[in-house]
């Protein structure tokens, strides 16, 4: 009797520790897009980490899709199934490049903001300036939107 009453208490713990370290992982994991400085340092975060997953999940490919149709093809701009078909492949492509070709280009973790243009309530773009691929500097816009989710990201339309 005794000995099962240890046993059952070992079980416990093992079970609440694991649940701890889960929830300890998530909590580390967990984004903040509250801000468009803090979905940018989100952006950055991913970058520097290299963590494909947690860098797509700060762009609003949505976002990007709805913007090239409304310029392209006004009329499939109005349908959801087209909007969201050309996320889901925006989204797939720079998946494939990214775990294909790496994170190329400019260093985004060696990113600083410059200053803030507020465009709208619910756009910004953050000019920035980076460290370039031969020991000078490249500076850019980058343009994120308030979206139900949070700010997120929303790269140029192509």
């Amino acid at each position: 009797m005794n000995r099962t009453r240890f046993g059952n208490r070992m079980l416990f713990q093992r079970t609440l520790m694991r649940s701890f370290f889960v929830l300890l992982s998530t909590a580390v994991q967990a984004q903040d897009f509250s801000t468009p400085e803090a979905a940018f340092r989100e952006h950055q975060a991913a970058w520097a980490a290299k963590n494909i997953e947690r860098f797509l999940a700060t762009i609003s490919f949505r976002q990007e899709a709805l913007e090239h149709l409304r310029r392209t093809s006004p009329q499939d701009a109005e349908r959801e199934q087209a909007v969201r078909e050309l996320a889901m492949k925006g989204e797939a492509d720079l998946r494939t490049q990214l775990q294909t070709k790496g994170f190329v280009a400019t260093d985004l973790a060696t990113c600083e903001v410059v200053t803030r243009w507020q465009d709208s309530a619910d756009q910004v773009r953050l000019p920035l300036i980076c460290a370039g691929p031969r020991r000078g500097t490249v500076s850019f816009p980058i343009r994120l939107m308030r979206l139900p989710e949070g700010w997120r990201i929303v790269r140029p339309v192509r």
